[in-house]
Order: structure tokens, then C-alpha cells, then sequence
């Protein structure tokens, strides 16, 4: 399956948008108009390490800034009023994908995960 078949894949999952990124960095693939602006792809990979700063500072994502609500070293979840984020590392990559009010956050983390492990078994 090619990259953006995978970005494809959140967005044809409920999301409104979606993308991988590498935990090096650059965008693999997205959809939706998904772009992560500035230091937001840094402070996403530093984040997964160490939450103190987007709980602090908030979850920014496409230029959004969402109020963290879960930060571990998997899985960073932010909302904003109806819309959510949710950001999950795999081996090799980050899986984000933004939903709004059709989607509700447990729903939205179910089907996320399943894609990121989908993701991970191929080994990325």
C-alpha cells in the first residue's frame, strides 16, 4: 500500500483529515489538507517523549492549537470545542488524524489505533 493509501485510509475512516509523518521528520503522505506548520512536527516527536510542554502549552496540529487531554509515549489526544486531534506513534512514523463532532474521541482512538497497528505490522 503506498503512503498516501494510508493517509487515504484515515480520512476515509471518519476523519477529516489525515497524514504520516516520520519520526525524523517530512510528511510521507497526507490528506485532507493535513500540513503540520513550523516547529509543530518537532514538538510532536519531543511530546511523545516528554508531554510536559503540550499539556502546558496545548497540542498544536495544522495551526490549531488543541487542549491536551492524553499525552503518553503512544498516544497524544487534543480537543478543540467539537473537533479533536489525535496523534499515534508507530516504529517509524507518527499517524494523525483530525475529526469533528461526527466522530467522538473514543470512536475516533479506536479506529486510529487499528491503522497504526495496521501501520506498525508492515513494520513501520
Amino acid at each position: 500500500m503506498s503512503w498516501q493509501a494510508w493517509a487515504d485510509n484515515v480520512t476515509s475512516s471518519g476523519f477529516k483529515q489525515g497524514a504520516i509523518y516520520g519520526q525524523q521528520g517530512g510528511c510521507w503522505a497526507a490528506s485532507g489538507g493535513l500540513d503540520l506548520k513550523g516547529n509543530e512536527h518537532a514538538n510532536l516527536v519531543a511530546a511523545f517523549r516528554d508531554a510536559s510542554g503540550v499539556r502546558g502549552q496545548g497540542l498544536w496540529v495544522n495551526g490549531v492549537k488543541y487542549i491536551a487531554l492524553q499525552c503518553d509515549s503512544e498516544c497524544l489526544m487534543g480537543r478543540k470545542g467539537d473537533t479533536g486531534v489525535i496523534c499515534i506513534k508507530t516504529k517509524q512514523a507518527i499517524l494523525i488524524g483530525v475529526y469533528d463532532a461526527s466522530l467522538q474521541a473514543g470512536e475516533a482512538n479506536k479506529r486510529l489505533t487499528n491503522i497504526a497497528a495496521s501501520l506498525s505490522a508492515t513494520g513501520y
